[in-house]
């Protein structure tokens, strides 16, 4: 028998409620705990006392990264900690019939649910910290890039209308644009850094340049969620692709026509970021990509359904680069495409 601990708060306060499949009728609140380094050891007394020597399983849910300091402290503690997608238990809360959304609330459904997909779930584990860090430096990078795009259209748009470049607002907007490259180029000096202090992922990110739609833009975040997926133990490409919402999803409903769509699992600028990738891996009437794209479209596939497909290629490609420890190879892969 185990304890299911669900955990749910955010900035200040953790509701906590606990839950036993098949001896209790429904979760019990164990009431709410400063989310605090200092006050967690009187929390996992308090859930241990309860547990009277069973296993404890805790199933904590997304809350804008204030759930962190908890789950990596009871990591370094030996707790087991399920990390479920916050829209699968939402879809599993209101098919329970559930409407109200609180912390007590949501802590008992994160109990219950723990425990009736225990089995689905993988123990969470902390990310390699190097892969993390590059993954963060990534995502500035790109949020700063999209931002001195925007300031640069907005520019453009006072010139377009003859604004005289003397205007405060230009001014002001080309000042921004100096602050947001000096920024950028302090951002890619960071990640140059890190790579020479880690030479396994600058050879990572070499060898996974050589994947056809994999780029500048694309190639540190695809090293760090590699690097990730092995970290947790899985093997298999079809899971990494899962694991980043590309997997394909039937709907059928009759006898209409079974319809395709992606799960759309997982973080969603990351699989922007694919799609994109794939994108520009379709330039090039000799590019392994475009030939995978062509062929899908002569079958009669979409246009975004043939995209998300090659997505999803290079996705599984760079997967076999991770493995092979080898650079792309056109003939191998192609072939078994």
């Amino acid at each position: 028998m185990s304890l299911y601990v669900g955990v749910d708060g955010g900035r200040d306060t953790l509701a906590v409620a606990l839950f036993r499949k098949g001896r209790d009728a429904s979760p019990q609140r164990l009431g709410s705990f400063p989310n605090r380094p200092e006050q967690f050891d009187l929390l996992l007394r308090q859930v241990q006392q309860r547990a009277g020597g069973e296993e404890v399983i805790w199933v904590v849910e997304p809350c804008g990264g204030y759930e962190r300091p908890l789950m990596y402290w009871l990591y370094e503690h030996g707790q087991c900690i399920l990390y479920p997608n916050p829209r699968q238990v939402r879809q599993w809360q209101r098919g329970q019939g559930r409407r109200a959304k609180t912390d007590p609330l949501d802590s008992e459904m994160l109990a219950r649910y723990g425990a009736e997909h225990h089995q689905d779930l993988h123990p969470w584990k902390p990310w390699p910290e190097p892969a993390y860090h590059l993954l963060r430096l990534a995502e500035r990078l790109q949020e700063l890039e999209a931002e001195r795009q925007r300031e640069r259209n907005r520019l453009e748009a006072y010139r377009s209308q003859g604004v005289s470049p003397d205007a405060p607002e230009v001014r002001d907007l080309e000042e921004h644009l100096q602050f947001l490259d000096r920024l950028i180029r302090r951002t890619k000096k960071h990640i140059g850094n890190l790579y020479r202090e880690f030479p396994h992922l600058d050879d990572l990110r070499r060898r996974l340049l050589s994947v056809p739609g994999v780029g500048a833009k694309t190639v540190h975040v695809l090293v760090a969620l590699v690097v990730r997926w092995a970290q947790l133990g899985r093997r298999d490409a079809k899971g990494l692709v899962a694991y980043l919402g590309l997997d394909p999803r039937i709907h059928q409903s009759g006898v209409r026509r079974p319809r395709g769509h992606i799960s759309k699992q997982g973080d969603t600028r990351w699989r922007s970021l694919l799609v994109a990738a794939a994108r520009g891996g379709l330039r090039g009437a000799k590019s392994p990509l475009a030939r995978f794209y062509r062929r899908l479209r002569e079958r009669g596939k979409s246009h975004m359904v043939a995209l998300v497909a090659a997505a999803r290629k290079i996705v599984v490609w760079a997967w076999a680069v991770y493995c092979s420890g080898e650079s792309f190879d056109p003939q191998r892969h192609v072939a078994r495409a």
